[in-house]
């Protein structure tokens, strides 16, 4: 509300208010945000003291973590807060509209979903023999059963099982390639600059 308020300045200074609000918000954000990364942290101390070998979970956010370990990186807890608050507040609408497109496109493709049913189903039964796992009898006129399998498919879900899901893996890029959740970004410069060429301080569409 800032645009439009003239005195924001004097409540942010004072803290009260919608400035006093945001104040409290940041932190609540904050909070949540640090509370990841330590316990990632954790993970990954845990990980690498164990002796019997624990997988470690490679995904981004460990990623930036190792690379803040390297004494020539200049990535700092804030930094590392920014990432995971990227995750958190770009990952929500854009993976909901995402999802959306998908599910469209699959059920007006009834050979997609086919064939996205076939590959999750041989999935299943592969993991359920690799967990030694009797899988729950499943009538899809039944809720209660068929939630019980879904639920059942989904603890026999991990990391290098979903690497195996290529075709749902192209379902997914195919979708973000006819419906891109964000087909532009508008950024801005904060002055002027020049690398090769001028450019001015506005907003830029990519």
């Amino acid at each position: 509300l800032r645009f439009i308020d003239p005195l924001w300045r004097i409540k942010k200074f004072l803290n009260v208010g919608s400035e006093a609000l945001l104040s409290e918000s940041i932190k609540i954000i904050d909070d949540f945000t640090y509370s990841v990364i330590r316990r990632r942290k954790a993970e990954l101390d845990e990980a690498k003291g164990d002796d019997n070998g624990a997988k470690m979970k490679h995904d981004i956010l460990t990623r930036f973590i190792e690379l803040g370990e390297d004494p020539e990186s200049n990535t700092t807890e804030k930094g590392l807060r920014d990432v995971v608050l990227n995750f958190v507040i770009a990952g929500r609408d854009t993976t909901a509209t995402t999802l959306s497109w998908a599910l469209y496109m699959i059920m007006t493709h009834p050979h997609v979903a086919e064939k996205l049913y076939l590959e999750l189903k041989s999935l299943e039964k592969e993991r359920a023999i690799e967990e030694n796992v009797a899988l729950v009898e499943c009538d899809t006129e039944d809720s209660v059963s068929f939630n019980q399998r879904v639920s059942q498919f989904a603890q026999l879900l991990t990391y290098d099982a979903l690497g195996k899901l290529y075709y749902l893996h192209a379902v997914v890029t195919e979708t973000l390639r006819l419906y891109p959740a964000v087909p532009q970004v508008s950024c801005s410069l904060y002055s002027s600059s020049t690398l090769g060429l001028t450019v001015s301080k506005i907003y830029l569409h990519i």
